[in-house]
């Protein structure tokens, strides 16, 4: 007979983990195998549920990037004197490692006075493939009275790298010449009178 010693480390490998859970249910006399199948039709059908309506909201609004990552929606609004609120909706039919979403604030001159960067490591859509991003943007006090521009691309800061725009409409290409692969989303009006 051989003794178990349960407080000991279990295996680091799943499927021998699986194999040894499966010898101990065995034993018992109520325990049978079931096969089980493996269906992709629900999700599939999800998936193309999913594309469907991003396809749709597409004919209105959107920026669809290289890789599978469509912007579907953004909104941005004051919630204090020197803090701005981003709502931001994607949808995606894949998320590759290393991508971050650059959110400028650029002058007249395409010089960027301040920024929301944020990296998209930590998102995960929900069974159609969307998910919702809410951040808060700081306004620097320093910064000068105007009206900036709020531009928004993808990129992969390991490597430096923009990822492409493909398509978009209800916004505008950035015009800048060192980044073809951004949208401009809106625009926002810093006041001389900010407490």
């Amino acid at each position: 007979m051989r003794v178990e010693d349960h407080n000991a480390k279990g295996p680091t490998d799943p499927l021998t983990a699986l194999k040894e859970v499966h010898e101990l249910l065995s034993a018992h006399p109520g325990f049978d195998v079931v096969p089980v199948r493996v269906s992709s039709g629900p999700a599939r059908k999800t998936s193309l549920l999913g594309l469907a309506i991003r396809r749709f909201r597409l004919r209105k609004f959107g920026a669809e990037f290289d890789g599978g990552l469509t912007l579907l929606h953004f909104r941005l609004r004051w919630e204090t004197t020197h803090t701005l609120a981003l709502e931001l909706q994607w949808h995606a039919t894949h998320i590759g490692d290393g991508l971050s979403v650059f959110i400028h604030f650029v002058d007249a001159a395409d010089a960027i006075l301040f920024q929301g960067d944020y990296p998209l490591e930590n998102e995960a859509p929900d069974s159609l493939g969307f998910f919702y991003s809410r951040r808060h943007v700081e306004v620097p006090k320093e910064t000068p009275a105007g009206k900036y521009r709020v531009r928004l691309g993808l990129w992969r800061p390991a490597e430096n790298s923009h990822v492409e725009l493909r398509s978009f409409r209800g916004c505008l290409q950035d015009p800048a010449a060192w980044c073809r692969n951004a949208v401009v989303l809106d625009s926002v009006e810093i006041s001389e009178d900010r407490t």
